[in-house]
This record gives C-alpha cells, sequence and structure tokens, in this order.
C-alpha cells in the first residue's frame, strides 16, 4: 500500500476542518437563539442553578417527613430517597445509575428517568466516570455496599483522574436480610478509606446526608461515596424535629462533632461512632449515666475531612477521656482516633447467618453491650482517674 506523503495528509484534515466548521458555525448560531442557551452554558461550565442550595435546604426544612413535632429521627437511607428526588427536581443535569442492589436507594419513582444497569455494578462504575470525564452532567451512582469490591478499579480510577462522581451506598451493617454473610460489608469501609482521593460519609441521619450530599456536590476533585443505612430500633438516634441537632449536623463539614457532651462538664469516656451506630451510642451513654458513668458522643462521617481540621479543633472533638469506637465494620484504621489505650466495639471477622436482631448481639453491638463493654474499660487499672468503673470482676451485663 503506498504511503501519502505529509502534505497530502495535511490536505485531506483541512477538508474534513472545514467541513466540520461549517456545521459547528451552524450549531453554535442555533445556540445563540435557543431558550435554554443559559441552561446548556451553565450545564457546561459545571455551575449549579442560582439559588440552588436555598431552595435545596428550603426543601428539607420546610418537609413535613422530618419536621412534625414527636416524628421518630429518620435513617440516612430515608434522607437518601428524599434529596436525591430533591436534587432531581432541582438539578436538571443530574443522571442517575442504579444496579439491582440500588434500587431501594434510587428507581423511577425516587429519580424520573434513572438508568437500571442490572447486575452489572462496574459496568455503572465505568459508565459514571465517562460521564463525568465529558462533562455537563452531574454523574449519580446506586447499588449495595458491598459491591464496591466489584467496582474497584472503576473506584480507583476516579479517584486518580480527579472526576466528581457521586456513588449512594445500600449500608445494611451486619442485617442484610435474608441472604446471608456474602452482602455484609466488613472490610469495604476500611479499604475505601484507605483510597487516595477518595472522600467516603456515613452519615448517622437525615440531616447528616442533607449536608453530607452538599458536600459532594461542592466536591469538584474527586469522587465521594455516601454510605446511606437504616436507624437501629433500639437506638436512641438523633432527633430531627430538634433545632440543636439540626445545627449541630452543620458539623459534617469538618468531618466530625459533637453530638452530646458531658452533663458534668467532665467526660469518664468519649463514646466515637458513624453511620447508625451513632443512635447506638446515643442509648448507650443514657445506660451509663443511670450507672454514674458521664460520657461524650462524637458522629465522625467522614474521616477525610476530620483529618483535615486543626489539631485544636479535633482536640476539642476528642477529649481527654477514654476513647470508644463503635462500627459495625472492621476496625482496621480506627486506631488513628483511638490512640493507644482506646478500645473499638465493632466486627473482627466476617458476619453470621443468624436473624437479624441476632447479629448485632452476636458481635456486642448494642446498646446494653456497649455499656458493659465500656464499663469493664473505664474498670480496668489505669483506664481513667476516678473512672467510674466496676469492683465486681468482669461487667457482662448493662440493663
Amino acid at each position: 500500500v503506498a504511503t501519502q506523503g505529509h502534505g497530502d495528509e495535511t490536505a485531506l484534515w483541512a477538508i474534513t476542518a472545514r467541513r466540520g466548521g461549517a456545521a459547528r458555525r451552524s450549531w453554535t448560531h442555533r445556540l445563540a437563539r435557543h431558550r435554554l442557551r443559559d441552561d446548556f452554558e451553565r450545564v457546561q461550565a459545571g455551575a449549579r442553578p442560582a439559588l440552588w442550595h436555598e431552595d435545596w435546604r428550603h426543601a428539607w426544612l420546610s418537609s413535613p417527613t422530618f419536621n412534625r413535632p414527636g416524628l421518630d429521627p429518620a435513617s440516612g437511607l430515608q434522607g437518601g430517597r428524599f434529596g436525591l428526588g430533591t436534587l432531581g427536581q432541582l438539578l436538571p443535569e443530574l443522571l442517575g445509575l442504579y444496579a439491582s442492589r440500588g434500587v431501594p436507594i434510587m428507581h423511577e419513582a425516587v429519580l424520573p428517568g434513572a438508568v437500571d444497569c442490572g447486575t452489572q455494578d462496574h459496568g455503572m462504575a465505568a459508565i459514571l466516570n465517562g460521564i463525568a470525564s465529558h462533562g455537563g452532567l452531574l454523574a449519580v451512582g446506586a447499588t449495595a455496599f458491598v459491591a464496591v469490591d466489584r467496582m474497584r478499579p472503576a473506584l480507583r480510577l476516579a479517584a486518580l483522574l480527579r472526576r466528581q462522581v457521586v456513588h449512594l451506598l445500600l449500608d445494611t451493617g451486619i442485617a442484610p436480610g435474608e441472604e446471608g454473610t456474602f452482602w455484609q460489608p466488613v472490610e469495604q469501609l476500611a479499604s475505601l478509606r484507605a483510597m487516595p482521593n477518595m472522600r467516603v460519609f456515613r452519615p448517622a441521619n437525615a440531616f447528616e446526608v442533607m449536608h453530607c450530599l452538599e458536600l459532594a456536590l461542592e466536591r469538584r476533585d474527586g469522587p465521594t461515596l455516601v454510605a446511606l443505612g437504616e436507624t437501629r430500633p433500639e437506638t436512641g438516634a438523633i432527633g430531627m424535629s430538634d433545632t440543636t441537632s439540626r445545627t449541630r449536623a452543620s458539623g459534617c463539614v469538618r468531618g466530625g462533632y459533637i453530638v452530646t457532651d458531658a452533663e458534668g462538664g467532665t467526660r469518664h469516656a468519649t463514646l466515637i461512632a458513624s453511620g447508625a451506630e451513632v443512635g447506638l451510642a446515643l442509648a448507650a451513654r443514657m445506660r451509663l449515666l443511670a450507672w454514674g458513668i458521664d460520657t461524650a458522643v462524637v458522629s465522625l462521617p467522614c474521616w477525610e475531612l476530620f483529618a483535615a481540621q486543626s489539631p485544636a479543633y479535633r482536640a476539642a472533638v476528642m477529649g481527654d477521656a477514654p476513647r470508644v469506637g463503635i462500627e459495625a465494620a472492621a476496625g482496621f484504621g480506627w486506631e488513628r482516633w483511638l490512640g493507644d489505650t482506646g478500645v473499638f466495639i465493632g466486627m473482627d471477622e466476617f458476619g453470621t447467618s443468624a436473624p437479624n436482631s441476632e447479629r448485632y448481639r452476636q458481635f456486642g453491638i448494642t446498646p446494653g453491650a456497649i455499656c458493659a463493654r465500656v464499663r469493664e474499660f473505664l474498670s480496668a487499672p489505669g483506664a481513667v482517674p476516678g473512672g467510674a468503673g466496676t469492683e465486681d470482676g468482669p461487667v457482662t451485663r448493662c440493663d
């Protein structure tokens, strides 16, 4: 085959450029007269609609779903569905994809136009990366938390390329229904926190979800994962209609904050948790108070943001008292916040096939078990000066 010279190749490309230039000029003229020109240029520039933030906050604060007096706290999963539907109304550029395991979070009724990817979790994540790389559309995906193992290559690529992709993950903890241990995430949370440029949120309730989704939309230099779970029925979960609780939830912007401090001003221990386990910590705190043990509860929805805060802020939140970490996942990495003397209450093995209510009992992640563990921890020699422990040997109950 004869090889064309450099001049011939240039001439061929010049013809193509002239043809494309004419089409481009025609398209530009049509755009200049189009009624949606401003919206198109805004989307292409990656900007949000004017006053969208005010409309977003108003939708949450005026919704009777979250603000009726005496209403039980809404879970992260409920907040995720509400937030997704609200974003769909405020941001026409939002494009949602969901795998079969993400149906509890996203489907046509929640976000009209959402695309069903079936069982193709990795394919969905790869498509979201492509949408984000193209620009113009805001890519959001939904699936089960444990499915991140299938999506890992695409997640890592999004972090490496610094693409704005938002993943909503159904976080059922260790109670995933009737399907056994396979769908119980254990080490996945720690592995995602270890990934560079990956921001992981695990909100405790619906109003934390509101702030976490805001932060995900504001971030333009990498992917964000938001784990959405149900509130445990036996927890003392954070009140949604309480103004103080809503105001404190704004601490999500700093990655962690004090949900409630010691009543007497002096902490005997600090209970640190994320997600649904914040409610467990609050319930355990009330039991500990009955034993004369005054504790603070800290919500830590985003390790990455909390680590970026000043040492003074982190010290003020964590305090000087012994620290107890609570999370329905592997404890790898928690030593960063607990130090050498802290204790972690979570999972140190794969889940079980017991009924949902039994799984948390087996792993000791219940208010009573947490209370007993804290009492035993504080009763150990040198645990805390003047700590309120027990002299009756190992503590096994805290009813």
